[in-house]
């Protein structure tokens, strides 16, 4: 008897899935699920890491960290003539870089520019970490 229904069953099923037609997609399903995702992408701009200083703004401070550097290196006068004359002598007879940085000492403003970098890196770190780990960002 159990073995009646089940093939009744069975038949029942197979006449049934005979007569269903299978679901037909529009010519232009894939650009509207591609379109759909676009927009999805353009929401959700705050899942987009954005760093607080960008890249061209960090080149400037290096250039500008480098360009101090060597304007301490070289005395810190740039009018005088000594400074000129070290751009223009030849590298190869008049160079000795033992010589150049035997009396070399650190100004005091080199070292607060260096510190005030390090802070503010250590700082922008410090807020990024806290920012992703609000959201559950894993980096």
């Amino acid at each position: 008897m159990e073995k009646n229904k089940d093939r009744e069953l069975d038949l029942f099923l197979k006449d049934a899935i005979k007569a269903m037609s299978l679901d037909k997609v529009s010519k232009d399903f894939t650009a509207d699920v591609l379109y759909k995702i676009e927009l999805e992408r353009e929401h959700s701009k705050a899942l987009y890491y954005k760093p607080l200083i960008s890249k061209q703004i960090w080149g400037m401070i290096l250039l500008l960290f480098l360009g101090l550097c060597i304007y301490l290196v070289l005395g810190g006068n740039i009018g005088s003539s000594v400074w000129w004359e070290a751009l223009k002598m030849n590298m190869a007879e008049n160079f000795d870089l033992v010589q150049r940085f035997s009396n070399f000492q650190v100004n005091e403003n080199l070292v607060y520019g260096a510190v005030i970098l390090a802070f503010f890196v250590l700082l922008q770190v410090i807020y990024l970490k806290r920012y992703f780990a609000d959201r559950n960002v894993v980096i």
